[in-house]
C-alpha cells in the first residue's frame, strides 16, 4: 500500500494514502497521548503528521530492504514530533479544516481503556499498533463469513463473540456439536492466517513475519 503511494500517479497515491491513515492512524494517537499532550494536541499531530506524509517528505524514504513498516512508522512519527517547526504546524492547524475524517472520540475513549498516560509512548504505539493489525483482521473474517453465508457462525464462534459451549452454540444454530467444534477450529486457524496476512504487508522478509508476529504477541502480553 505504502509502495504503491509512493510510486503511482497523484489519484492512485491518494487513495492508497487514505487507507494507510484510516488503518494505521490510532498507534500514533496513542504515541502522542503517551508522549505527554493533550487530546486536542494529539489530534493535531495526527492530523499533522499524514499532512506531511501526503506533502511526500516521508514516502520517498520507504524502502522495504531497510526494515519493518511498524519501526519505520514509529521513527516518523518521533521524528517529526521532535521537528518544532513541523510541531508548531501542526499543533497551528488545530481550529482548521481537517485532512482527514477520524474518530478522535472513540480514539481517546479506547486510550482511556487501554493505556495510562505514563505508559512509555513507544510501548503504547507498539501495543495499539497489535491491536490495529488485529482489527484489521477480525474486520476480514467478519466480512468473510458474512459474504458465505456463515455471519451466524462468526457471531457465535468469532474472536468478539461471548463465551459459550459448543454445545449450546450448537442447538442455536442448528448443528452438532461435532460440527460447531470443526467450525471453531477452521474459524481459528482462517483468523491466523489472516493475522500473518496483515503482517506480511508490512515486511519483507518470512523472518521478519515471524519476528514481528513475536512481537505482536509481546506487545499483547504488556497491557
Amino acid at each position: 500500500m505504502v509502495l504503491r503511494a509512493r510510486d503511482a500517479g497523484p489519484a492512485e497515491g491518494s487513495g492508497a494514502l487514505d487507507q494507510l491513515c484510516l488503518a494505521y492512524w490510532q498507534p500514533l494517537y496513542a504515541y502522542a497521548r503517551c508522549a505527554g499532550l493533550s487530546p486536542s494536541d494529539a489530534q493535531d499531530v495526527v492530523q499533522g503528521f499524514f499532512l506531511h506524509v501526503i506533502g511526500g517528505r516521508v514516502l520517498p524514504s520507504v524502502d522495504p530492504a531497510k526494515g519493518r513498516f511498524r519501526s519505520f512508522m514509529l521513527a516518523s512519527v518521533r521524528n517529526f514530533m521532535a521537528d518544532e517547526h513541523d510541531r508548531a504546524r501542526a499543533v497551528k492547524r488545530g481550529g482548521g479544516a481537517e485532512l482527514l475524517s477520524l474518530d478522535f472520540t472513540l480514539a481517546e475513549t479506547a486510550f482511556e481503556n487501554q493505556f495510562a498516560e505514563h505508559e512509555s509512548p513507544d510501548r503504547a504505539f507498539d501495543r495499539a499498533w497489535a491491536l490495529a493489525v488485529l482489527a484489521r483482521a477480525q474486520s476480514r473474517l467478519a466480512h468473510e463469513y458474512r459474504a458465505a453465508g456463515k455471519e451466524a457462525v462468526h457471531n457465535a464462534l468469532g474472536p468478539a463473540s461471548a463465551e459459550i459451549t459448543y454445545a449450546a452454540a450448537g442447538v442455536a444454530l442448528g448443528m452438532t456439536e461435532s460440527a460447531m467444534k470443526t467450525a471453531a477450529f477452521r474459524l481459528r486457524r482462517r483468523y491466523r492466517d489472516l493475522i500473518r496476512e496483515e503482517i506480511a504487508q508490512t515486511v519483507s522478509t518470512s523472518e521478519e513475519l515471524n519476528e514481528e508476529l513475536e512481537s505482536l504477541f509481546q506487545a499483547l502480553g504488556s497491557a
